[in-house]
């Protein structure tokens, strides 16, 4: 019983040296602790996490520049190692991507797409964004065509824009 009573004593006086040590480590005046971020990425992080409308925009200048078969301004968009998926599932640059649209759009008309954002998520300088969406145009012989999509952008922050760096898109069968 004396062995329990002095472990017990061992125990209280270990935990006042710790509790005792702990304070003394504090800043300011009585000891207290000063409130500080170890980690400065922490604020960088909130801040990008609040910049979700100029990862809108840029998604919005996507689609616009589709819209308007605009191929300078979409591949502005991206960057320079930007991959895109599509159904195939083969990666392929951005820049062939964008290269081999004015020929598709070539018997195009009235071209419109309408999407609609899922989510996005921005952590650091990077985030990604999920959408689906319609889209519809006309071809030269008249005929109308419309389908549905589902696409996930990958976006990088490179100095004060957002750029896709990733595209998967997909056209959804109903």
């Amino acid at each position: 019983m004396r062995a329990n009573m002095a472990s017990k004593y061992g125990i209280l006086v270990g935990l006042v040296i710790l509790l005792a040590s702990v304070s003394a480590c504090g800043d300011g005046e009585g000891g207290m602790f000063q409130d500080v971020s170890i980690d400065p990425a922490k604020e960088r992080v909130k801040a990008l996490e609040g910049d979700t409308d100029a990862v809108l925009a840029t998604l919005s200048a996507y689609f616009a520049a589709i819209d308007s078969k605009d191929a300078g301004t979409l591949g502005s968009l991206f960057t320079q190692r930007a991959k895109v998926y599509l159904d195939d599932a083969q990666p392929r640059p951005a820049a062939d991507f964008v290269a081999a649209l004015p020929a598709q759009w070539d018997g195009w008309t009235e071209y419109t797409t309408d999407y609609r954002l899922g989510g996005a998520t921005l952590a650091r300088p990077y985030g990604w964004a999920m959408m689906t969406g319609t889209f519809t145009y006309q071809q030269s012989e008249g005929q109308e065509v419309a389908g549905e999509f589902a696409a996930t952008f990958g976006v990088e922050r490179q100095g004060d824009r957002w750029l896709i760096s990733h595209l998967h898109l997909t056209q959804v069968t109903p």
